[in-house]
């Protein structure tokens, strides 16, 4: 059951890293960056999200505990 819930977590860790690549090039965040000069919250938020997402997945699929 554990490996289970750390494969779906690495499906979804992919799945916002993705979502946060295509959020980043976007036209709108292009824009946003030269006339305010400052990132997209979300798409920052999605790439933490998925990081801890994808270090959490690897630690229920991999780790061994008796």
């Amino acid at each position: 059951m554990k490996k289970i819930v750390g494969i779906i977590c690495l499906a979804a860790c992919g799945f916002l890293l993705l979502k946060a690549h295509d959020l980043g090039n976007s036209f709108v965040w292009q824009l946003q960056q030269v006339v305010g000069g400052r990132p997209v919250d979300q798409a920052m938020g999605y790439y933490v999200v998925g990081g801890a997402l994808g270090i959490f997945g690897l630690f229920l699929t991999f780790w061994k505990i008796n």
